[in-house]
Parts: C-alpha cells; structure tokens; sequence
C-alpha cells in the first residue's frame, strides 16, 4: 500500500507524526512524506523531533500572499507530485489550504482520500475562517473518514457520508502530545503559569486588542506567571506588543513543540483560540479559555474543561480570576474525551483492511 502523506503545518506535521511512525512499523507500506511548506518557520525542528523525513518539499509560502495565492500553489503543486506517484491513498489531516487542496488534487487525479480529523464542524462557514468552509470541502472530497469523536461521526453521517467509510479513531494529536510528554522529564510549578496563544483570522483587529487588555489587566491583579509565544503572523505580532510590551507578560518567540508541551506541562490555565491546543491542554488536565464564540471541538466544552468566552474583557477576567483562585483542574473523565493515544494504529488498522478488500 503506498500512501502519499501531505502537511504542510505546524499543527499537520504534529497530528501526522504518529501516522508516519505507525506506516513505518509495517513493511507493506510505502508512505512518501510530502510538505507544501505552507508554514514555513513553524515547521523548523519538528520533522527532527518526531524523527521524520519529509521526503518532498513544495516550498509554497511567499511573503504576505493571499489565501487565494496559496491554495493555487499547494494544489499546483500537489497534483504535479501525484501525477508522478502511484498510489493507493492521499491522506489529508484537519482544514488547512494544504489539507483542501491536497483533497481536490487527489480528486482530479481519482486516488481514493483519507481524511484524519474528519467530521469537526461549527456550522458557521466563516468560524473558524476559512478553515470550517476547507473542511466541508474535504468531507465532500474524501473517500474514507478517520473521525475523531463520536460527535464527529454524528456531524458526518448528517452530511450524508455513508457509515461505512467512518472510523472513529481518537484525535492523533493525543497520541503526539503522549509521545512528547515521555520524552520530557517530570516538572512541577510553585507559581500558577498561564499560558496563552491567539492565531486566528476572525480575531484580527479589535478582538486581538480585547485580548491583549484582558491578558493585561490579569497580569496586574493575578499572583501568577503570564507567557504568551506569539504568532510570527504581523496581524497578531504587531497589537500584542504594541499593548504588552513593557508589561509583566513574558512575550516570547514561537516554541518549538517540545517547549510548548513543556510549559503546557506545568500551565494551571490556558487562554487560546486554538483547536489543536483546546485538544492538548485538556488531555492534560488543563482548564481552557476559549476566545472564540464557537468551537468545533465541543467535547472539552460538554465536559466543563473548557469554557467559551470569546474575545470579550470582562469575561475572559472574570473566568480567569474565578479558575486561578479556585486552583481548578478539569474533571478526570474528561481527559480522554479527544483520545486515548492510539489513533495512528487505529487509522492504519483500518487502511490495511480496507486495501485487502479492495
């Protein structure tokens, strides 16, 4: 079975390291490792620390080009790869413009698509933007649906995705976040830490200043450590040091994914706007703040880890202050919500029975 492997994302490379690891145990499995290089900076040491190779590299990215731009170049890109390849399967992981234009490049060509992470819906096509509107593509692109959660299997057999072709697998990022936290010695915290990350296009502009302010305010009234690694993006970088800048935050370069799982490790609370990041603090037992007004990942949010405050100041401080007096952690049953962390053996699994029947 051959298998044409594509990321092109900080968050992909993370989510399809345990896929890579698990082709590699089995000899009848060819899988090619092909990046779009949509994230550039983001993607250096991480091939390295998952001790992959990435065995194509597209070299998408230019500076400040458009959505439009880069979706033209991946799929460009992807389909001249795919001309060259004989294959059995595209794999595709969550809603990038690598993962969508991945999918209809395979489609052109008519190589069956797996998509991982399938089935994550808010039914708001410009929440996340334009990832929710790259994810219904894909699940009309796909062959073969590798969901999540249950609620996933829900959303795509409303769709009119056949049963047949879902798999309910867990969350890979799950089984990446366990591979790093064996490699990370134990860690403790005299200090309550919060950590926070914002990235995503709808909180532009005064949402992100929002942000900043409330993040601010609790620097001044909480006894704890603030870290924010800021998103290299200039629509993100620029407000929150223009706003937190001389304050008591430590601002810091973006971590490699070792780093953020090590202060992930040892964070009472995290503040963020990220799916990936919702899945991997409450996997650890760690309450979320979620600035965003929907989520596709409802089950942390169902389950009391995680709670939906948006980019409003009052309520992100109000939430804050209330989880760092109380020293809250998340329910107990709630850390498996996303997975157990063994969704890369499960996805395969389900790959070598379904080519023996092909």
């Amino acid at each position: 079975m051959r298998l044409l492997i594509v990321l092109g994302t900080r968050p992909e490379m993370i989510k399809l390291a345990p896929v890579i690891h698990e082709c590699g145990k089995h000899a009848d499995i060819e899988a090619i490792v092909c990046s779009t290089g949509q994230h550039v900076s983001l993607l250096k040491g991480l091939a390295s620390f998952f001790e992959i190779s990435v065995d194509i590299d597209l070299g998408v990215m230019s500076p400040e080009q458009s959505l439009a731009s880069l979706t033209a170049r991946c799929l460009e890109g992807l389909d001249r790869v795919i001309e060259q390849h004989r294959l059995d399967y595209v794999v595709v992981q969550g809603d990038t413009a690598t993962a969508a234009a991945g999918a209809l490049a395979a489609f052109y060509r008519a190589v069956p698509v797996v998509h991982i992470e399938a089935g994550l819906h808010t039914n708001d096509i410009r929440s996340p933007f334009p990832e929710e509107m790259n994810r219904r593509l894909i699940t009309m692109l796909a062959d073969v649906y590798m969901a999540p959660t249950l609620g996933a299997v829900d959303n795509l057999l409303r769709t009119g995705v056949e049963k047949r072709r879902i798999f309910c697998t867990g969350n890979t990022s799950i089984d990446a976040l366990r591979w790093a936290v064996s490699r990370q010695p134990a860690l403790s915290c005299d200090t309550p830490l919060v950590l926070i990350t914002a990235h995503r296009r709808e909180n532009y502009g005064k949402s992100i200043d929002n942000l900043c302010g409330a993040v601010r305010e609790l620097s001044e009234k909480c006894a704890a450590d603030f870290v924010w690694p800021v998103h290299p993006n200039p629509q993100i970088a620029k407000p929150v040091h223009a706003l937190l800048d001389g304050s008591t935050v430590q601002l810091s370069r973006p971590l490699q994914y070792a780093e953020f799982v090590n202060l992930l490790s040892r964070a009472s609370l995290v503040i963020t706007d990220s799916g990936g990041v919702q899945e991997e603090a409450v996997a650890l037992g760690k309450p979320v703040l979620v600035t965003r007004t929907t989520t596709e990942r409802v089950e942390g949010v169902r389950a009391g880890a995680a709670i939906l405050v948006g980019t409003d100041r009052a309520k992100i401080v109000s939430h804050a202050e209330a989880i760092l007096s109380a020293g809250c952690r998340v329910p107990n049953d709630a850390c498996t919500v996303y997975g157990n962390g063994f969704a890369a053996v499960q996805i395969i699994d389900h790959l070598r029975q379904l080519q023996c029947v092909r």
